[in-house]
C-alpha cells in the first residue's frame, strides 16, 4: 500500500519524503482545501515535484475546492503548469475541473477528493466511467463498504488512516460559511465543530455545554492488515496544517508499521512509537473512526477540542510555600517539556523549569518515578497533568530533519585505461541510464598507480546528491593514473546527468486548455418560474397543491416512497396535473441503494422523476431507466462547467451550490446547458453527519453499547455560544441513520423575488420539510402572491430573524 503524507510547506514536504512517504499531497496558493496552510507558489511547486521525483516519490496536487466561473482563466493556466511540470495526479472536488482535465489533459490521473462525498460503490463506479483513477471515499464508510467499493468500482481506494476528522460528511458542511462566511468547500473552514454546544430537547431540558462536534483524531496504525485485506491502495495521513515535526513522526511510524506488515512482524507499532504519536498531537486519545461502525461518545472529545498531550498523572500534593506539586509519572518528563494542568474547566500551561526527586534537583525522570515540579500557579490535589510538548523529542526531530537524506539505489561501471578517456556509466532500477566521459586521457603512473578501492571510495562520496551506490564495478588498467579531482568531476557530472534524466522523464509536453464559457444553445424556461415545494410528509401534499404549488418534491426513504401510505397522495398530484418528484435520501450507502434500486421500478411509474444528491443515485436512476433526473444542491455545482458535466451524466435540471451569490449564479446559469432551480425558503441544512450528538449524549451510544434512539422520542437542537438554536433532524434508513444540523435562521426571499427573475430560473423551491399544514399553506400562498405581484408592497415580509443565505454576501 502506498503511504501518502501531507505537506503544507516546503519543510513539511521534505520531512514527508525523508520519513519514508511513497507519495506526498500538497496544494498551491489557490484552489486548495487548506488555504490557511503555507502552501506552495508555482516555483516552489515545480521544485518540490523535481525534488520528489528524483527520490522516487510521487506528488499529488490538491485542486480540491469549488471554483467560480470567473476564476477559470486563472485555474486553466495553473492546471497547464501542473501538467507540464509532471504532477502525478490531481485531487479534485469540483466536477467542472474534472471535466476539463479529462477533456484536455487526458493522461493526467484524476483522484476524487473526499470532498466529493463518494459514500457508495455506485458513485465510485460512476466516477470510474467518467475517467477517474482513484477515489478517496467518505471517512464514514466501514471496512465492509470500502472492500465492496474496491471490488466493484475498479478504482484505486485511498483511505484516511491518521489525523483530524470532520464531524460532517466532507463536502457537505455549510456550517462555517453560514455562521462565519468562510467556506470549507473553498478551503477556508473556521472549524465551528471545535466550538462549545449544548444539547437541548423541545421541553427546554439542556445538557451542559461541551465540544459535542469535536472528533478525536483518527489512528489506524494497528489496522493496516485489515485495510490491506479490504483492498485499500493508499494510506492517507491528514495534516497539511501541521508542523514538519508532526509530519516526520507520523509518517515514519506508519512507514515502520508498513515495513513490519510486509515482513509479517507483529506488533505493527511499539508502545514507545504510539507514545510519540500521542505526544505530537491527540485529542483525548485516538479513534478508529467508522471502519468498525459508529461508537458515539468514544469518537468525540467533548471536554477539550485541541491537543491534549500525553497523560503524566494526577497531582498528589501541592506545597504552597515552594510552589511544587507531587506527581507519580505515567510518562517520562524532562526540564524544558511543556505541561498542562487541568482541573475541570480550569487549565494552565507552562514549561518545566525545576524538578526534584528524593529532595535532589534532577533534569529528567522516567515513568513510575515520584517527582515534584515547580508550578506557576496553585494546583489542587487531584488535578490532571499532561505533557504537551517533549523538548528532547523536538530536539532530535529537528536534528534528524536537518541531517537526513533520502537516497535511491543506483549502479555504476567505471572504465579507466592508459591512453583512453575514462568513462562512467550509472543506471537505476527504473531504466534511467547515463554514460559520461572524462575530460582528459588516462596517463601511465610514474609512481603509484590508481587502486580500485580508492576509486570506489571517491565514487561513493555523493555528498548532497540523493543517490546511493548499490554496486560499483571498476575496470582498471594496472598502471593507470588520474588525478583524484578528475574522478570526482566525472562522478559529479554523471550523477547530475542522471538526475536530469530522471526529472526530464517526468515532465510533459506543453498543454493548452481553451478559455471561455461552455457554448450552449440556451434552455427553455417558463416566463415566470414555477413554485416547487419540498415536503417530508405525504399528507401535506393536498395543502401545498391547494395553496398553489406547481410541483412537489417528496423526501422519503425507499420503502416510504412506494408504500401504501404515500401512493394516494402521489396520485393526488397526478389528478391535479402537477409533477411529483421523489427526493431520494441525501445519504444513501450501499445497503440503502440496494433498497432504492428495488423501489425505483415502481417509482418510475409513480413519480415524474427523481431528485438526486450524489453520483451513486444518478447511476441507480439511470440503470432503472428513469430519464427525468434532477440534481440537488449537495452535488455542489459551482460553475457552468460542472453543470455541463452533470448534464452529460444525465441531470436535466440542477440546484446550484448554496454558497453562490445571485450575480455568480447568473454567470453560471448563462453558461449551463440545463435549467436551474433556486432554493428560496426553508431551514437550510448546515451539516449532514453520521455522528450524532443526540446518540452520544442523550442516548448513551458508545463502544459496546447500542443507541437508545432518543431522537424518536424527542426533538433536539444544539445551542451555540451565541445562544442560537440549531435544530437537529434525524433520518432513518437501511444502514442505520444520519443527521442534519439546520440553520438557526430560516431562509426567506419572499420580498426579493424581483432580484431572482433576471436569473431566469426554471423553478423556485420552498423547502418546507418539518413544517405543519398551516405553515405550508401560509408560505406557499405568500410566495405565489410575491411572484404574481408587480408592486413593492411585499417589502418587509421577511423578519429580522430570517436570512438571505449567501445570495447577497457570498463566501470567502
Amino acid at each position: 500500500m502506498e503511504l501518502l503524507a501531507p505537506a503544507g510547506d516546503m519543510d513539511a514536504f521534505e520531512a514527508a519524503v525523508k520519513a519514508g512517504a511513497n507519495a506526498v499531497y500538497m496544494g498551491g496558493s489557490a484552489f486548495s482545501a487548506r488555504q490557511y496552510a503555507g502552501n506552495f507558489d508555482d516555483q516552489s511547486l515545480k521544485y518540490a515535484l523535481n525534488y520528489a521525483h528524483l527520490r522516487g516519490v510521487k506528488v499529488y496536487i490538491t485542486v480540491n475546492t469549488l471554483v467560480r466561473d470567473d476564476e477559470f482563466n486563472m485555474l486553466l493556466s495553473y492546471l497547464e503548469m501542473l501538467y507540464e511540470s509532471g504532477a502525478d495526479g490531481l485531487i479534485v472536488q469540483d466536477m467542472g475541473i474534472a471535466s476539463l482535465v479529462k477533456k484536455y489533459l487526458p493522461d493526467m490521473p484524476l483522484h476524487a477528493s473526499t470532498q466529493m462525498t463518494i459514500h457508495n460503490a455506485y458513485g465510485a463506479t460512476m466516477l470510474k466511467d467518467f475517467g477517474f483513477k482513484r477515489v478517496v471515499p467518505a471517512r464514514e464508510l466501514s471496512l465492509e463498504e470500502i472492500s465492496h467499493m474496491a471490488q466493484t468500482s475498479g478504482l484505486e481506494i485511498e483511505a484516511f488512516v491518521h489525523g483530524a476528522m470532520c464531524y460532517a460528511y466532507s463536502g457537505q458542511c455549510l456550517m462555517s460559511s453560514f455562521m462565519g462566511g468562510r467556506s470549507g468547500n473553498r478551503g477556508r473552514c473556521a472549524q465551528p465543530c471545535r466550538m462549545l454546544y449544548s444539547l437541548q430537547d423541545e421541553n427546554g431540558m439542556s445538557y451542559p455545554p461541551q465540544y459535542l462536534l469535536s472528533m478525536k483524531d483518527l489512528c489506524l496504525i494497528e489496522d493496516l492488515s485489515a485495510l490491506a485485506d479490504a483492498g485499500v491502495t493508499a494510506l492517507k495521513i491528514e495534516g497539511r496544517m501541521k508542523s514538519p515535526e508532526y509530519v516526520a513522526v507520523v509518517t515514519s511510524k506508519y512507514r515502520k508499521a508498513l515495513d513490519r506488515l510486509a515482513a509479517d512482524t507483529r506488533p505493527l507499532i511499539d508502545p514507545e512509537d504510539m507514545m510519540q504519536l500521542m505526544q505530537v498531537f491527540n485529542r483525548g486519545g485516538f479513534s478508529k473512526g467508522y471502519i468498525y461502525g459508529k461508537s458515539g461518545i468514544d469518537m468525540i472529545s467533548p471536554e477539550k477540542p485541541d491537543n491534549w498531550g500525553v497523560p503524566l498523572g494526577m497531582a498528589k500534593s501541592y506545597n504552597p510555600h515552594r510552589h511544587m506539586i507531587g506527581l507519580g509519572l505515567q510518562a517520562p518528563l524532562s526540564l524544558g517539556d511543556g505541561i498542562e494542568i487541568r482541573d475541570g474547566a480550569y487549565s494552565h500551561g507552562q514549561i518545566v523549569t525545576y524538578m526534584t526527586r528524593n529532595g535532589q534537583a534532577i533534569r529528567e525522570a522516567d515513568t513510575g518515578q515520584e517527582v515534584f515540579i515547580r508550578t506557576d500557579k496553585p494546583v489542587r490535589p487531584g488535578a490532571n497533568v499532561y505533557k504537551t510538548s517533549d523538548a528532547e523529542l523536538d530536539k532530535k526531530l529537528k536534528a534528524w530533519l536537518k541531517t537526513t537524506q533520502r537516497r535511491i539505489d543506483v549502479n555504476a561501471r567505471i572504465a579507466i585505461a592508459e591512453g583512453r578517456f575514462p568513462t562512467m556509466e550509472v543506471w537505476d532500477s527504473n531504466g534511467h541510464y547515463v554514460k559520461c566521459t572524462g575530460a582528459g586521457t588516462v596517463q601511465q603512473a610514474e609512481h603509484a598507480p590508481l587502486q580500485k578501492e580508492h576509486i570506489t571510495a571517491q565514487i561513493n562520496r555523493v555528498g548532497d546528491m540523493p543517490f546511493r551506490f548499490n554496486s560499483i564495478e571498476v575496470k582498471l588498467s594496472p598502471n593507470a593514473w588520474l588525478p583524484i579531482s578528475a574522478v570526482n568531476d566525472m562522478r559529479r557530472q554523471t550523477l547530475e546527468q542522471l538526475a536530469e534524466e530522471i526529472i526530464d522523464q517526468t515532465h510533459r509536453k506543453t498543454a493548452a486548455i481553451p478559455s471561455g464559457h461552455i457554448e450552449t444553445a440556451g434552455v427553455n424556461v417558463p416566463a415566470r418560474p414555477l413554485i416547487y415545494v419540498m415536503l417530508d410528509k405525504p399528507e401535506h401534499i393536498g395543502t401545498a397543491i391547494k395553496a398553489g404549488a406547481d410541483g412537489i418534491y417528496l423526501r422519503l426513504n425507499a420503502m416510504q416512497a412506494v408504500g401504501q401510505r404515500a401512493m394516494p397522495w402521489v396520485l393526488l398530484c397526478h389528478d391535479a396535473g402537477i409533477p411529483v418528484i421523489w427526493a431520494m435520501p441525501r445519504i444513501a450507502r450501499d445497503r440503502d441503494l440496494d433498497n432504492i434500486k428495488d423501489s425505483l421500478a415502481s417509482a418510475r411509474n409513480l413519480y415524474n422523476g427523481v431528485l438526486v444528491s450524489d453520483t451513486g443515485q444518478i447511476r441507480c436512476a439511470k440503470d432503472a431507466g428513469i430519464e427525468s433526473i434532477y440534481g440537488d444542491f449537495p452535488l455542489n455545482i459551482f460553475n457552468s462547467s460542472a453543470a455541463a458535466a452533470y448534464a452529460c451524466m444525465g441531470i436535466r435540471r440542477f440546484t446550484p451550490s448554496l454558497e453562490l451569490t445571485l450575480d455568480q449564479i447568473r454567470v453560471l446559469s448563462s453558461g449551463s446547458p440545463i435549467p436551474m432551480e433556486l432554493i428560496i425558503h426553508g431551514r437550510l441544512p448546515l451539516m449532514v453527519a453520521e455522528g450524532c450528538p443526540i446518540g452520544a449524549i442523550a442516548a448513551h451510544l458508545s463502544h459496546g453499547r447500542t443507541c437508545s434512539k432518543q431522537c424518536i422520542k424527542h426533538s433536539y437542537s444544539l445551542r451555540d455560544r451565541k445562544g442560537k438554536s440549531l435544530p437537529v433532524r434525524t433520518y432513518l434508513n437501511k444502514s442505520g441513520c444520519y443527521i442534519e444540523i439546520l440553520n438557526a435562521y430560516e431562509l426567506c426571499m419572499a420580498d426579493k423575488i424581483k432580484d431572482l427573475l433576471p436569473l431566469h430560473p426554471y423553478s423556485l423551491r420552498l423547502d418546507l420539510s418539518g413544517y405543519d399544514g398551516e405553515g405550508i399553506e401560509r408560505i406557499v400562498s405568500l410566495y405565489k402572491k410575491a411572484l404574481d405581484s408587480d408592486d413593492d408592497g411585499l417589502k418587509g415580509l421577511c423578519s429580522s430573524n430570517m436570512t438571505r443565505g449567501h445570495y447577497y454576501r457570498g463566501v470567502e
